[in-house]
């Protein structure tokens, strides 16, 4: 297969449209509104992006990740810690700008709240000084968890301290009355839903739309004269670029995505969008250090084309391994192919279109599709290494009495051939597994397959124990408005006349205080998806071990759960890393 025919079907999902489902494209392009200059205040920015970090940082501190957001081409940097003279001084060399971001609450310990309120701002104040006498152009108020009426007051406090020539852009809660913070002083201010009542919405998540909060900017901007920027996934230059065309904002904000990708601004820039490392990973980016190189060049053979083949073969090529890719199937992705099903994830669709394309890209990588192969077949090739990246199995099924009874299904092999081999509408489902993909699962059958209806089983006492605070209760709100059954500490015991019998925790069940009690609920049901922990595949690694070869084995264990491109990802990196 050629390397375009291997890119151009990553772009469509399976049994979807025949347009793209892709988010990083460049319709728009060149983009004229997101890179044209702005003032907020009396200071000029020169295209309206504004990087903030996130609240937590893993393997990077914030100055860190201020500098490489400068490099990258970020007008405006926030950053709440590390700016000193230095830090300044880098920013400006890029042609950026940086604003020091002041929290009230933040400064001093937990008695701070109960300190009066003229002593906070004098406090405030006193910080606010200090940065700009260190070079920062301008202040940042996070005033989100903060009252209006104190909002206010602590705005107009800063204004008088620090004169009319610093630029003061407040990041307000969708609450407040707009104007009143402008009259105060301020000269931009930053609309996110962050309410204390909804700590779902402070972290977007991949199922949430792109621009999620674009609405909340817009009212804002209807209210008020001064610019207005915009936050909630818009990582996606065309998003971006029709949010400002549209007036839907004056800026945007762009937080993991330049985790995912520093140089976000000159591809966007540039036109080659393609090259936008895809945003995937909530604690940063996955494949990182990419240009490392290796003493000594090898020639590695790679079996499996999944997530974890792909990923692997990408850090070896880049550390100047030549690398054969070999795949049994006709497409690369693996199960990334399932789990791009849904329209929600489209971002995982955009990884591994990413993923294709650096290595359809790359010299140093031939790709094999089609092409079942193992350590004996490629024996005498002349391989240094051979890398069995074989992915995950299923567990064995269910040992309950009447299995069988009710149709079952793999959650992967459910996503693959949905329309193809049943019609899902209309149906009561279950689905073993409350981890990530069971939950995404249970979205896509309720909201998009339309089944009748769907209950998500998990033996744990919480669902998505794996996965971030955020897109846990996120999931935990949506699944419930769609309608899907939540149950925890519960337990499968038999299959009886077209019903799931289930032990399940009083406690859980009723939401009552901790007890042992159990008793048995029963679930009609005309299909049950396996959406449970899966095993490493390490079957044709242990046989080629039995047998003598020139080559050095290894085995990229593939990751425990459905479609674990962080797992995946991480165990390739480093076997590459250490190759």
């Amino acid at each position: 297969m050629r390397n375009d025919t291997l890119i151009d079907e990553t772009k469509s999902r399976p049994a979807g449209p025949v347009r793209s489902a892709l988010c990083y494209t460049q319709e728009l392009y060149p983009f004229d509104a997101l890179f044209s200059p702005i003032l907020c205040g009396g200071l000029s920015l020169k295209n309206r992006i504004i990087a903030i970090p996130p609240v937590k940082l893993y393997g990077e501190k914030p100055e860190e990740f201020a500098l490489s957001a400068a490099a990258g081409g970020v007008g405006l940097i926030c950053i709440d810690s590390g700016f000193d003279f230095k830090l300044c001084d880098g920013v400006h060399a890029h042609g950026g700008r940086i604003f020091a971001m002041l929290t009230p609450d933040k400064p001093l310990s937990a008695g701070f709240r109960q300190i009066r309120p003229a002593v906070r701002s004098k406090l405030l104040c006193r910080q606010a000084l200090d940065a700009v006498k260190i070079g920062c152009d301008g202040l940042c108020l996070d005033l989100r968890d903060v009252e209006h009426d104190q909002a206010v007051v602590l705005t107009r406090s800063v204004r008088r301290a620090v004169g009319a020539d610093a630029p003061l852009m407040c990041r307000v809660s969708v609450s407040y009355s707009y104007a009143d913070l402008v009259t105060a002083g301020a000269d931009m201010l930053s609309i996110e839903p962050c309410a204390k009542n909804a700590p779902w919405l402070r972290q977007p998540t991949e199922a949430m739309p792109a621009g999620c909060f674009l609405e909340y900017s817009r009212c804002a901007k209807s209210s008020v004269s001064v610019p207005v920027a915009a936050c909630g996934k818009l990582g996606y230059p065309d998003v971006a670029e029709a949010a400002l065309r549209e007036g839907m904002c004056d800026m945007v904000i762009l937080q993991r995505t330049l985790l995912a990708d520093p140089e976000w601004c000159g591809k966007a820039q540039s036109g080659t969008v393609d090259d936008i490392i895809p945003y995937i990973n909530p604690l940063g980016r996955l494949l990182v250090d990419l240009r490392t190189k290796s003493e000594t060049r090898k020639h590695i053979a790679v079996i499996g084309g999944g997530v974890s083949g792909m990923s692997f073969a990408l850090c070896a090529a880049n550390r100047g391994h030549n690398v054969d890719l070999y795949e049994s199937g006709s497409k690369l992705g693996g199960r990334l192919i399932a789990e791009a099903r849904p329209s929600f994830k489209a971002d995982t669709l955009s990884y591994r279109h990413w993923l294709i394309l650096k290595l359809c890209r790359a010299k140093n990588v031939q790709i094999f599709p089609n092409s079942y192969v193992d350590a004996a077949g490629l024996s005498g090739s002349g391989y240094n290494a051979i890398v069995f990246a074989n992915g995950s199995r299923l567990p064995p099924l269910p040992d309950i009495s009447g299995w069988g009874d009710i149709p079952f299904v793999p959650l992967w092999v459910l996503a693959s051939t949905a329309g193809e081999l049943q019609e899902l509408g209309g149906k009561r489902i279950a689905v073993l597994g409350g981890g990530k993909s069971g939950c995404e699962c249970a979205l896509w059958l309720k909201s998009e397959e339309k089944a009748a209806k769907v209950t998500l089983i998990e033996n744990g006492c919480e669902i998505m124990r794996n996965s971030t605070f955020f897109e846990r209760e996120w999931f935990k709100k949506v699944l419930k408005t769609q309608g899907v059954e939540l149950m925890t500490a519960a337990e499968p015991l038999r299959i009886s006349e077209g019903c799931l019998l289930l032990k399940q925790s009083c406690c859980a069940a009723l939401g009552t205080a901790h007890s042992s009690d159990t008793f048995i609920r029963s679930i009609d049901c005309d299909l049950i998806v396996l959406a449970q922990e899966e095993f490493a595949d390490k079957a044709q690694f242990i046989q080629a071990q039995s047998a003598p070869s020139a080559a050095r084995l290894y085995c990229l264990a593939g990751s425990h759960y459905p479609c674990g491109i962080i797992g995946a990802s991480r165990a390739a990196y480093e076997l590459a890393q250490m190759i």
